[in-house]
């Protein structure tokens, strides 16, 4: 967050500390403390059906206005769009030394990591524990991730005998892709040979619910960033996706 402050325009509340959750003297676990951001609702509730019930999930309002339409969605494009020029030469999580300086010296934390912990049972030593200088080298370790969920997560997995022959065909076509150099671009393959800057940080949780905006439909700020690394390329320029 401090790093897309420096180098953005994009809002972000302001960090005064963090930490783990021994470090945290209440003992609730790890901990940050920064700014609230005064907003008025999410771009998640701007868009959103107002016929439909709290509980329900958002659904773009059918008869929300092109004008306000493209006003939310160019902000949003201007946030995926500054992100995407932040360039870096490895797969990673950033760190900040005593100094200030900003590198990616740290493992990739993504959300599907945190999953296979929570619902998958999946020993931490069995996740990557490394930064990556290729995408491939990435792209095979998210198929080792994707094998690891289908083994060892017991409960809601797999709907059938040929849901599971399903997902692990699929599973295995991926790994072999990857460990085949058949997932990264060909300008990726070559600016990694040339020493070019390929990677590019990329937030999983980018969605219009954790986008703040003010009573004018103006962004006031992003939150959420836990799961934010420096990635493969592609990952920024494909269309997004996602829930809201």
């Amino acid at each position: 967050m401090r790093y897309i402050a420096a180098k953005t325009t994009i809002p972000v509340p302001k960090i005064y500390h963090f930490g783990t959750a021994a470090e945290n003297p209440t003992g609730l676990g790890a901990f940050i403390i920064m700014d609230y951001i005064e907003h008025a609702r999410t771009i998640s509730d701007a868009l959103n059906d107002p016929t439909l019930k709290p509980d329900e999930s958002h659904v773009l309002d059918p008869n929300i206005s092109e004008q306000k339409l493209e006003f939310l969605y160019r902000q949003m494009a201007n946030i995926v769009l500054q992100l995407s020029t932040l360039t870096f030469l490895r797969i990673g999580s950033l760190a900040q030394d005593e100094d200030g300086q900003f590198s990616v010296s740290r493992r990739p934390l993504i959300q599907n990591m945190n999953s296979l912990l929570e619902f998958a049972g999946v020993t931490p030593t069995l996740l990557p524990s490394q930064h990556y200088s290729a995408s491939d080298e990435w792209y095979s370790a998210l198929a080792d991730m994707h094998l690891a969920q289908l083994t060892f997560q017991h409960n809601d997995a797999v709907l059938d005998e040929d849901d599971a022959r399903d997902k692990y065909v699929a599973r295995q076509l991926f790994r072999r892709l990857a460990s085949n150099g058949r997932l990264a671009s060909g300008f990726e393959i070559k600016e990694n040979r040339n020493g070019g800057f390929v990677f590019r940080l990329f937030s999983e949780d980018l969605r219009p619910s954790n986008i703040l905006i003010d009573k004018n439909l103006c962004v006031v700020g992003v939150i959420d960033w836990e799961f934010a690394y420096a990635a493969p390329m592609r990952f920024s320029f494909d269309p997004p996706g996602g829930s809201s």
